[in-house]
């Protein structure tokens, strides 16, 4: 199965979104991923791991990220935004989350999100 989602960036919304998707998401039987941005860090994602989700438990967005004429700015210098680990893999129903990284770009606000996963 998989789930993608994009939940609020309010709190309280999110909050039960979160919920609702971890039930949606342990309602199903066999291999599992749920995907998306879900707009907080991965140490709040309580309702999710007690479904039994989870990755691979890295934190994302220190890569290099281009700027225009081909520079690189190392992201996290002080001074530098770096963009937050908001967009996460989970997995679970014995699928799994080998490794996930992040790929430098300028095309949005968020690094894209690349996993390997494993499956049954």
């Amino acid at each position: 199965w998989f789930v993608v989602t994009h939940l609020s960036t309010d709190r309280i919304s999110r909050a039960t979104q979160s919920r609702a998707l971890a039930s949606i998401a342990s309602g199903l039987d066999g291999p599992v991923l749920v995907m998306g941005d879900l707009n907080q860090s991965g140490g709040s994602l309580g309702p999710l791991a007690e479904a039994g989700l989870v990755s691979d438990g890295l934190r994302h967005g220190t890569l290099q990220r281009p700027l225009p004429g081909g520079l690189l700015r190392v992201l996290g210098v002080v001074g530098l935004p770096r963009p937050k680990h908001l967009d996460h893999v989970l997995a679970g129903g014995g699928a799994r989350v080998v490794r996930s990284w992040t790929v430098a770009s300028d095309a949005s606000d968020h690094l894209p999100l690349v996993a390997e996963i494993r499956v049954p």
